[in-house]
């Protein structure tokens, strides 16, 4: 446990996937909705949209976590996260740095 301290005192953020990594061996964990923070640049979603993704999480056909960075931005899934806010949800699964094992072998990537 001594290492976890160290990096508490000096605050080295590269020691936070570390300490997180060896916390939760598949990253995935359960966090309450209001910590999660959103980019600085949305897309527009339509109101339909988000009400049949609702429909689909209710249902238990859509029950994916939301992808997130190490700082609780959401990376992937920006309508599950409205859908779940209009659902009334107050915990949420999310998987932390999933979206860079998954781009690992990628040299880069191409964005609309």
């Amino acid at each position: 446990m001594n290492h976890f301290s160290k990096h508490i005192i000096t605050g080295d953020t590269r020691q936070t996937t570390l300490v997180l990594s060896e916390l939760f061996d598949d990253n995935l964990r359960e966090v309450p909705l209001e910590k999660l923070k959103l980019p600085k640049t949305l897309p527009t979603f339509k109101l339909r949209e988000i009400i049949d993704i609702a429909d689909k999480i209710e249902t238990g056909l859509l029950n994916e976590p939301l992808l997130v960075n190490e700082d609780l931005m959401i990376v992937k899934g920006l309508k599950r996260y409205y859908a779940l806010k209009r659902l009334g949800k107050t915990r949420v699964k999310v998987c932390v740095g999933c979206n860079e094992f998954q781009n690992k072998n990628n040299s880069f990537s191409i964005r609309k």
